[in-house]
Parts: structure tokens; C-alpha cells; sequence
């Protein structure tokens, strides 16, 4: 039976990778001119679960290759690092749709492992993280972009409140502003015409970005 450096097997336990070993070689190995990568400290040694990242590009959100590591045969699942975004309510989530992913034999040479992940994953990981960097930027905007509202609406109307983070109460009128990023519900009661332009150019300063229809109507 094949094995390699980084491996043992028992016939009792099933097989099982040394993951300490295989994250000492695969970094070295995946290292080029061009990206040079290391492994994220693990605070849970047990873990089955390690990170990889190309720390040769100084970027606050480095690209990365998240390992899976199977506790039943010597099979591992790699896959990019997602990046983060923020709901218009700051709930933090994971742009994480239809992240490609490979299944590799650890118990292949290193090389083998490389050329597999070469071959079947980085560029198309690549191209797929920056896409959805992108998105995860945009998310942070959007919420910027709410946040500043809200705060504008406060300083206008110090009478006025916020509810559930999300409905602004002003004296006649009231915002929905943070429901999805594609809407925004404005409501009047009672205001003078002047007020109600002023609430629609601020609606559309930081909510419609000067027409942009992604973030509302």
C-alpha cells in the first residue's frame, strides 16, 4: 500500500493523515514566485479544520485555501477562503455561493497534491474570491450608506428615534431603512413640502447612490 512521509495507517483505526506533517510540506510546496504561503495558528491542535494564506500580497483580506480534512479515509477538501460581508443591519455573513471546492488523496506525494491543486483549483478559486470580494465590499458600502442615514436623520430630527435598528420615527414621517438592500419605505404624515425634498435628497444620497437601482427605488 502507498504512503507517504506525512502519513500512517493502522489497520485497526482506518487510515488516518498526519495533518501536522502535510501543513509543513504543502505550504512550501504551493510557494512560487509569484505567492508565497503559510499556515494560519490553529488554536485547537485537534482541529480537522486549517487555513492556509498567500501572505506575499499584503492585503487586509488575504487570499486563503480553507483544508477539510476527512476523520475517516486520507482524503482532504480544499476550497477558497470566503470573504465576509454585512447585512443592512450589521449581521456579519459569509459570501460563500457556489465556492469551488477539490477532493485530493493526502496520502499521494506532495507534488502530486500541488499539481492537482494547480491544475483543478487555484486560478478558478481565484477569479471566484475576487468576485466575491467585490460583493462583500459592496455589502460594507451598503451598509455605510444606511448607517450615515440614520445618523443624518437623528441630527435633523433629535426628536426622532430609531426602532428595531431599522424604522427612523420623525415628527410626521418615518423611514424603513435598513429592510433589504433594494427598497427603503418612506412615509408622511402631515410635513411641509420643503422637509419632505430635504427626506427625499437624503433617501437618495446614501440610500439610491445617485441612482444606482441596487440600492433602492
Amino acid at each position: 500500500r502507498r504512503t507517504w512521509a506525512g502519513s500512517s495507517r493502522s489497520t485497526e483505526r482506518g487510515p488516518m493523515i498526519d495533518i501536522q506533517s502535510f501543513l509543513e510540506q504543502l505550504p512550501v510546496a504551493l510557494t512560487t514566485d509569484d505567492q508565497a504561503w503559510s499556515v494560519v495558528p490553529e488554536p485547537y491542535p485537534e482541529s480537522r479544520y486549517r487555513t492556509i494564506i498567500d501572505t506575499q500580497h499584503r492585503d487586509p483580506d488575504p487570499f486563503g485555501l480553507h483544508l477539510s480534512f476527512n476523520n475517516q479515509n486520507d482524503r482532504v477538501t480544499i476550497s477558497p477562503v470566503v470573504p465576509y460581508g454585512v447585512d443592512l443591519h450589521g449581521s456579519r455573513f459569509a459570501f460563500d455561493y457556489d465556492k469551488p471546492k477539490i477532493s485530493v488523496d493526502a496520502a499521494r506525494p506532495i507534488e502530486a497534491i500541488v499539481a492537482d491543486i494547480d491544475r483543478r483549483l487555484l486560478r478558478h478559486a481565484q477569479i471566484w474570491w475576487t468576485g466575491q470580494c467585490v460583493q462583500a465590499a459592496q455589502s460594507h458600502r451598503r451598509y455605510a450608506a444606511v448607517m450615515k442615514l440614520q445618523q443624518d436623520l437623528q441630527d435633523l430630527f433629535p426628536e426622532g428615534r430609531m426602532r428595531d435598528a431599522s424604522v427612523f420615527s420623525g415628527p410626521g414621517f418615518a423611514i424603513k431603512t435598513a429592510s433589504s438592500s433594494f427598497d427603503a419605505e418612506i412615509t408622511f404624515d402631515r410635513r411641509p413640502h420643503d422637509q419632505i425634498i430635504h427626506l427625499l435628497t437624503l433617501y437618495r444620497q446614501h440610500i439610491l447612490k445617485r441612482g444606482d437601482s441596487s440600492h433602492g427605488r
